[in-house]
Formats: structure tokens, C-alpha cells, sequence
């Protein structure tokens, strides 16, 4: 119930704040003159850096100038979102080929991160087709009973994710992450993807589903998991912390660029353990495990301030869209910023209040100053494309 009423409010700040009404895809005129194939080739160009291995992402605090490259490499993801929606035709299932390509060449470097990186694309691109079904007012049920052949790729895709799910939590995580920390995973981009399909083969051979399944199931309910237990230690006499995880998630908003000597947060997990009462994974292996955004509000100031918290992020998240529209010059280029902050932000299901509301705060700055920038190619009359 508590979670369901913190998402309840986040949900009514975020459209008190975003206002208006969704409206038809309508793409700035001069994006529409740039060719399907330019999109792919740009596509191309701008992400190579994953495949060389530079990246900027991981569990550990970076530095200034590392987090304001994060969120520039970040806004990549923006182009390749115009990319799939210029080029999703939904009534044209030949369309979903170079969008397969693309998004394959993106997304194979984030499964070597150490991460379940491996289904980041799919959630993209579902997020990408939800968004074109409800801009275009059509029914998704309506449209997979009329395309079989896309509703057999999607329940094969699905079939796969729950696969890789299974060999990710039947050993496949640990090994891989052990893996990376001894330096073996691998020189280049290739040869880690080589390695990393190796190990999984291995372990698909030798794999215990039922276990598998088991912890498959208890990593999704972890975070409902984590707060029961944080509940029930709350009624068993653990104090509140009143406000100490809000102060916390306030100090780490000033950006390091400009404040260089920044405390830093450390792994959630150390939450975990101090707040639920239970040893988790943490910085010693490479990942971090955190109680979520809202489970920390209600240990700060229980249900009612739990509640106006997430009122709050709501408004900030509904500000941050509108922003985006307003520095884009473009309602339709804008929702794209905004659908790329969510994406690699506000659906990691256990992030920290501190990393969480820094992470919107920041993305959304450097988001907009990119699109102001470029306002010279997103003029404020866009022309309404036909389909995607």
C-alpha cells in the first residue's frame, strides 16, 4: 500500500507539473528532411566509444568532469530514440530490420558491463513503440492480433529476456562479475562479448533452473522484500532517521564539477544492511543494492511525509519534462529527452533517494542545454509526420 500510494503521488505531481495533453508525433521540419539511412549511419558514429570501452557508468562515484560526460554521452540515446521513431513503421514489419541492427550494434556493449545491460535496448525500444501506440491512439492488443509474425518475434524476445534472466541470476552474474574485477573478461569490446556468450553457453549447460527461478523471483520482490523487513524493524523499535537520508540525497545534489570535494555516498547496500537488518552484495563485489527511493522516505518521516516526498520528485519529474519542451522548442523532441532521463533513471526500482533526485537534477541541465543548443535545427512549428 505504501508504495503503491508514494507512486500514486509521484504520478500526480509529475502531471500537475508537466501539464497539457499528449498530442500526435510532430518532428521538427528539419529533422524530417534527415534521411532514414543518415539516422542509422549517425547512430553508427556516435556510439563506437562503447565498443572501445570508454565508458563513464558503473557503481562507484565519479569524478566532475567523468558524470557531466556521462549525461553528454547519454544524450546519444536521444538521437538513436529519434532514429527508431523515425524509423518504426508499424503497419511495415520490413521497418524493424535496420532498427534491429541499430539497436543490436548499441546495445551489445552494455552486456559486458557487469550489469543487466543486456536488457536495457529492449526496455528502450518498448518504452519507444508504447509511446508511438498512444501518440498515434491505437490499440497494441488490436494491432499484435492483426501482425502475427510481430507477435511471434515478441513472445520469442520475451522468451529469450526470461531466459537470460534466469542464466544472469543461475550463477551467470556472479562469474561474469568476478570475471571483470580479475581483469579476464577481455581486451577488446568483441573479445568481452565472445567471453561473456561463452560463459553463458557454460552456464546454461550446467545451470539449476528451480534455483535459478527462486532467485530470479527474489530479486524482483527484493525491493518489497527490503522494506517489509525496514517495516518490521520500524515496529520492533527502530528509530526514524528524520530526515538524514533527505539531508544526505540534498548534499549530493550539488554537482562534483563545481564542488570537486564532495563527500561521497558509498554503496546502498550499506542501507540495506543498516536499515533492513540483512547482508547484500555490495562495493566488495562490484555492485550495489539499495532500498529505493520511497522505502527511504518512510524510514525518514514515515507514511504522511513519504507521501508529500514523493508529491515532490512528481513535481520535479513534471518540471524537468516541461523544461525539456521548453529547451528543445519542440513538444515531440522534448518528450524524447524526457523518455531517455526516465529510462536511465526513474526505472532502476531500487535507486537511491540521493543518486536518484541528483541524477534527474543533473540530467535534466545538461539535457537542456544540448537542446538548447541545437535550437537552430528544432524550430518551434514542427510538421506532424505520418506514422512514426
Amino acid at each position: 500500500f505504501i508504495l503503491f500510494a508514494g507512486y500514486a503521488a509521484m504520478l500526480a505531481g509529475y502531471l500537475g507539473a508537466a501539464g497539457g495533453r499528449q498530442r500526435p508525433l510532430a518532428f521538427p521540419i528539419q529533422w524530417g528532411r534527415i534521411k532514414r539511412d543518415y539516422l542509422a549511419i549517425a547512430c553508427v558514429v556516435i556510439f563506437p566509444p562503447d565498443w572501445f570501452g570508454f565508458t563513464v557508468t558503473g557503481n562507484a562515484d565519479l569524478s566532475g568532469w567523468a558524470q557531466a560526460a556521462r549525461h553528454v554521452m547519454d544524450f546519444r540515446f536521444v538521437i538513436l530514440a529519434y532514429f527508431i521513431l523515425r524509423s518504426l513503421d508499424l503497419d511495415d514489419a520490413r521497418s524493424f530490420v535496420q532498427i534491429v541492427f541499430v539497436t543490436a550494434y548499441v546495445g551489445l556493449p552494455l552486456s559486458t558491463t557487469g550489469t543487466s545491460g543486456w536488457s536495457s535496448m529492449i526496455v528502450l525500444c518498448t518504452l519507444l513503440a508504447s509511446y508511438v501506440f498512444i501518440t498515434q491512439n491505437r490499440s497494441a492488443l488490436g494491432y499484435l492480433s492483426k501482425h502475427p509474425v510481430t507477435t511471434a518475434c515478441g513472445v520469442l524476445t520475451i522468451g529469450a529476456l526470461v531466459g537470460m534472466a534466469l542464466l544472469w541470476e543461475g550463477g551467470l552474474k556472479s562469474e561474469w562479475r568476478q570475471t571483470i574485477r580479475s581483469g579476464q573478461a577481455g581486451e577488446s569490446t568483441a573479445g568481452q562479448l565472445m567471453n561473456f556468450f561463452s560463459r553463458a553457453q557454460a552456464t546454461a549447460e550446467n545451470a539449476d533452473y528451480a534455483s535459478a527461478t527462486e532467485a530470479l523471483s527474489a530479486r524482483m520482490s527484493s525491493g518489497a522484500g527490503y522494506f517489509s523487513l525496514v517495516l518490521s524493524n520500524l515496529e520492533q523499535g527502530m528509530p526514524h532517521a528524520d530526515g538524514g537520508l533527505t539531508v544526505r540525497a540534498l548534499q549530493n545534489v550539488p554537482p562534483r564539477i563545481l564542488f570537486p570535494n564532495k563527500g561521497e555516498l558509498g554503496s546502498d547496500s550499506e542501507l540495506v544492511e543498516r536499515f533492513a537488518g540483512i547482508d547484500v552484495a555490495g562495493a566488495e563485489q562490484g555492485t550495489s543494492i539499495g532500498l529505493g527511493f520511497i522505502p527511504e522516505l518512510y524510514i525518514d518521516f514515515g507514511l504522511p511525509g513519504a507521501i508529500i516526498g514523493c508529491l515532490v520528485l512528481g513535481l520535479m519529474l513534471g518540471a524537468s519534462h516541461r523544461i525539456l519542451r521548453w529547451a528543445a522548442g519542440n513538444e515531440t523532441a522534448g518528450d524524447l529527452g524526457f523518455l531517455v532521463l526516465i529510462f536511465f533513471h526513474a526505472l532502476v526500482y531500487d535507486a537511491s533517494l540521493a543518486k536518484f533526485g541528483a541524477a534527474i537534477i543533473h540530467k535534466t541541465i545538461v539535457f537542456a542545454a544540448l537542446f538548447y543548443a541545437m535550437r537552430a535545427a528544432i524550430p518551434a512549428h514542427p510538421r506532424r509526420l505520418s506514422g512514426a
